[in-house]
């Protein structure tokens, strides 16, 4: 199966397990929007409303009552004096709901038992909201969730700073807004919580002589651990034409993580990759990267060819032997694989390159050359998308090949280039000579 279509499948198999664990209504939602949304939107929708449901359930006044005495019936036992578990009789107290930060905190008590029966409690209770049961939500129940999360609580400690809550509250109000706009909610109080205000991040990139550098630490292996340097002999070339790509044509882990080899055109130096919503765009590469993929790309066929080879005696040998039947079809199954593989990044495993490989990757590098700099593969997008619209000075250019939808998403990350270029522009007006 294509990459991106594996992928794909495996992110809409987990949203209906995170569907499952929420309100029947919600199914509506997330139809209602597939038209217009990206499989990877709709997946962080889910993760946000399982987050704010299970905070409801868990804190709002106009739920407590209700899961109270539901722990009652299901568990006399745990709630009656005879128990150790004494401090569930609390588990309908509001004053001890109302404050907490985290969203299945329904009582103090610390036992297992305990614990297990307020989650399963709390995913029955919100499995069985309704749609009129937002009609119950007020404004101050999103404001406390918000404010909730800057330390929550998802089965290990979390917390959200003003972008992620932001994120979160967006995804409120679009759940909000499509049932207000199908007549199903008498209101839209989603949309009158205010945002939380973003600060402008700064723009984190190599300059010049950095990228230089690290391309040079990736060709050498200069600085590099001596255990790091062991990896190094056997993944120079592919690491070295990994960060070519990035820095020479600004594309996102993700694009090139799913990048096949048959993909790339050396005689117009053009590759495709698969965009945000699964466009399909080409991109074009300098000379100076198409050099470091072919020699990469001729050192990834030799080592495909080899294990192919060297599996193909594995299966003889197999099948020469009686009793390993299980031995046999096993390896028939690697050697199927790999005789497909059209990865054009490897891993020493030689299977497609994961995203978490490329960022420990890009990390490596970075720390020799820029240790105070925290560079991640995006910020490399950052360096290619910096150092285009200085050398162009079209703002419409970069947005088109970097893939933004919006020039003003372009416009905001590249401000500061914008202000230098005003600065330069003070001087080139003389008055007099």
């Amino acid at each position: 199966m294509d990459y991106n279509k594996k992928l794909s499948t495996m992110h809409n198999k987990t949203l209906g397990r995170l569907m499952y664990g929420l309100p029947q209504f919600c199914e509506e939602f997330f139809i209602g929007i597939e038209s217009n949304t990206t499989i990877l939107t709709r997946l962080n929708y889910a993760y946000d409303l399982r987050i704010f449901f299970n905070y409801l359930v868990g804190n709002s006044r106009s739920f407590q009552l209700d899961i109270g005495e539901s722990l009652k019936l299901k568990n006399p036992e745990l709630v009656s004096g005879k128990s150790n578990n004494k401090n569930l009789t609390n588990s309908t107290n509001s004053s001890n709901l109302t404050n907490s930060s985290n969203p299945t905190n329904l009582t103090n008590s610390t036992s297992s038992e305990a614990q297990q029966t307020k989650e399963a409690l709390i995913e029955n209770a919100v499995r069985a909201l309704q749609i009129s049961d937002l009609e119950k939500i007020t404004i101050t129940d999103i404001e406390r969730f918000i404010s909730s999360l800057s330390s929550y609580d998802t089965h290990k400690q979390r917390s959200n700073k003003e972008r992620g809550k932001a994120r979160k509250l967006s995804t409120i109000r679009s759940f909000f807004k499509y049932f207000f706009n199908k007549g199903k909610l008498s209101s839209n109080l989603a949309s009158k919580v205010a945002m939380p205000k973003i600060k402008d991040k700064e723009i984190i990139r190599l300059e010049v002589d950095e990228v230089v550098k690290i391309l040079n630490v990736a060709e050498s292996g200069d600085k590099l651990t001596t255990r790091q340097k062991a990896f190094h002999d056997k993944t120079s070339l592919r690491d070295s034409a990994l960060l070519s790509l990035f820095l020479g044509t600004g594309i996102r882990i993700s694009e090139l993580v799913g990048l096949n080899v048959d993909e790339v055109n050396f005689e117009d130096n053009s590759f495709i990759v698969t965009r945000k919503g699964g466009a399909r765009t080409i991109l074009y590469f300098s000379d100076e990267v198409a050099g470091a993929l072919i020699t990469y790309i001729n050192q990834r066929n030799e080592i495909l060819l080899d294990a192919i080879k060297s599996l193909e005696n594995k299966v003889t040998k197999a099948h020469l032997k009686q009793g390993y039947i299980k031995s046999e079809c096993g390896l028939s199954a690697q050697l199927s694989k790999l005789k497909s593989e059209k990865a054009l990044f490897l891993s020493l495993q030689i299977s497609r390159i994961s995203t978490r490989a490329v960022q420990n990757l890009v990390k490596k590098y970075a720390e020799v050359v820029s240790p105070l700099k925290r560079i991640t593969p995006h910020k490399l997008r950052s360096t290619y998308g910096t150092t285009l619209y200085r050398e162009t000075g079209d703002i419409y250019l970069v947005a088109d090949v970097l893939g933004h939808k919006d020039v003003n998403t372009t416009k905001k990350h590249y401000a500061a280039i914008a202000e230098d270029s005003r600065k330069q522009a003070a001087n080139k007006v003389r008055l007099r000579d």
